[in-house]
């Protein structure tokens, strides 16, 4: 009687761990895409929130040339991320004119940054 149980339950581990397998790659599967879509989606949600911290700073009581440094640093940032959420999405093929796009305002990122530098150095 011990030894067909233990057959038994040699088996049905042995079932187990193979449907344990399968299960566990179709959820890394699943996984696999899922973090695909939320970093897409983190790309949109960057990008519109850089877009609105650009807004903001013009909206500043006492706007200086500080506030708007960093209303145009914020405001390339926020293409660049938004530029790269779209593109993820495929949402860019209706646009061609918008293909590459990215490249000069992320060559524009770094002049930005120095100008805002230099004003906030006086």
């Amino acid at each position: 009687m011990r030894l067909s149980r233990r057959l038994v339950i040699g088996y049905n581990s042995f079932i187990c761990n193979d449907s344990f397998v399968i299960v566990a790659e179709i959820i890394l599967f699943i996984q696999a895409e899922s973090m695909e879509q939320i970093a897409t989606n983190l790309f949109l949600i960057i990008g519109i929130t850089m877009f609105i911290f650009a807004a903001l700073q013009l909206t500043a009581r006492r706007r200086t040339e500080i506030n708007i440094a960093l209303c145009a640093l914020f405001s390339a940032f926020g293409f660049v991320w938004l530029y790269y959420g779209l593109y993820r999405y495929n949402r860019l093929t209706p646009f061609p004119w918008l293909l590459y796009a990215d490249v000069p305002v992320t060559y524009l990122i770094g002049p930005l940054f120095l100008n805002y530098t230099l004003c906030l150095i006086g």
